[in-house]
């Protein structure tokens, strides 16, 4: 069996090595010139500040310079390839670059970077007959199946707000931010909070002269909670007047001089024209990874909100499983049944929230392992996430620098420090 892979990401790779583990052939397809994928940092912004380009004229990462991981370094590594002795920074938390040189680091060491067609952009992969073919725009090539991996942080979500139209401010997405230095002095509006515009209120609040943060979550605050320091915890935007913000419980802003959405992305996979993702989900799936309608397509990494480096492992360990015929299928009928089931779960979910998991996601990951005998999440992992889920909660805005003490069965790298320092990445 030979496998293409559309990505050099952290979900790429790891499928790579669960499918080289069980003897298939593998070529993955990077569009750029490194290993990585979202984690590969670049000052360069896109022609449009809100990121609604081309696919080919897409910047891929979404990095900003003062990005840190919101999860812990020994819980993001994978299995077996602890993310320790890297670098000179040795903080729980570490910074984007660290993340990039762990995964060159790891796709040096089981030997993937000779699989890699770097600069290979896959414009088109369908499938014909028995096979599937994947253009590059110079080539075409054949493959037995297609693992799609190409992360979804990179197509700017850009809700339709009322009287945007009029707002003469300068308007981008997170995708297209890169730091704070812009918008010093000024009076800044933030929409989302989820992870990025936690970072970047922080971020642009330590310039601006006053941050306005707007989202659902602070529609049931207090006067006496609204506000802290020069930001403005601001309730649900209903619209824009002029310069202006309106908020749902009747307040408004005073003139605004910049407008950032923080929004999220979008689910495309413009190369796959027999994928409709207009709903900003990906139907008919068997565990969120596997297509019951086309042959041999899987989908790594589809799932948020989760721990994603040793969820894509598992993911791959099961794919490679199945496709090295270690295991076998439920029958059609199971398939259809397991897709609608799911469906209706999460009928309640906005489309676009429907890969959305919580971070203790067990019973999700549990089945792989049920199903195809594999490893799951190790009992150190969990144990270790729910402690910093308590540490998070009680510390929501220090949390990456306050010290925390791990379960005491947990084994810590030597090198992981938790000494105060700078919030800086």
């Amino acid at each position: 069996m030979r496998v293409a892979i559309i990505g050099a990401g952290a979900a790429g790779l790891t499928s790579a090595e669960e499918l080289l583990r069980v003897g298939i052939d593998i070529v993955i397809f990077e569009r750029s010139s490194l290993v990585g994928g979202i984690w590969n940092y670049t000052t360069e912004v896109e022609s449009d500040p809100l990121g609604q380009v081309p696919d080919e004229e897409r910047i891929h990462a979404s990095i900003y310079d003062g990005l840190r991981t919101n999860l812990p370094r020994d819980v993001m590594a994978f299995d077996d390839f602890p993310m320790d002795t890297l670098d000179e920074d040795e903080r729980r938390y570490p910074g984007h670059r660290t993340i990039a040189r762990y995964l060159a680091n790891y796709a040096t060491s089981r030997d993937l970077v000779r699989h890699i067609r770097f600069d290979a952009r896959a414009t088109e992969c369908r499938r014909h007959d028995d096979a599937w073919t994947v253009s590059t725009g110079e080539t075409t090539e054949r493959f037995d199946g297609l693992v799609v991996c190409n992360g979804h942080y990179s197509v700017p979500h850009v809700p339709d707000l009322t009287g945007i139209d009029e707002f003469n401010g300068r308007i981008l997405h997170s995708h297209n931010y890169r730091e704070p230095t812009p918008f010093q002095d000024r009076v800044v509006a933030l929409l989302g909070t989820a992870a990025s515009g936690v970072d970047l209120a922080r971020e642009i609040g330590a310039v601006a002269r006053e941050v306005y943060w707007s989202g659902p979550m602070f529609d049931s605050l207090t006067d006496d909670h609204r506000h802290v320091g020069n930001v403005t915890y601001a309730p649900t935007l209903e619209r824009f007047d002029g310069d202006r913000l309106v908020f749902g419980n009747g307040e408004v802003s005073g003139p605004v001089d910049d407008f950032v959405f923080c929004t999220g992305f979008h689910y495309r996979f413009p190369f796959l024209p027999d994928i409709d993702t207009s709903r900003d989900w990906v139907p008919r799936l068997y565990r969120e990874v596997l297509s019951i309608d086309l042959p041999k397509l899987a989908f790594i990494g589809l799932p948020y909100r989760v721990v994603p480096f040793p969820l894509c492992q598992i993911q791959a360990r099961w794919l490679a499983a199945l496709w090295a015929g270690h295991f076998e299928l439920p029958s059609r009928d199971e398939l259809e049944a397991h897709c609608s089931e799911f469906i209706a779960e999460r009928s309640d979910e906005a489309d676009r929230h429907f890969h959305r998991k919580e971070l203790a996601c067990w019973e999700y990951l549990d089945g792989f392992g049920a199903e195809a005998n594999v490893c799951g999440v190790a009992p150190w992992r969990r144990e270790l996430i729910g402690a910093i889920q308590k540490h998070v909660e009680a510390n929501p805005r220090g949390f990456r620098d306050i010290p925390f003490d791990p379960p005491p069965n947990h084994i810590q790298a030597a090198t992981i420090v938790d000494e105060p320092t700078s919030a800086g990445g």
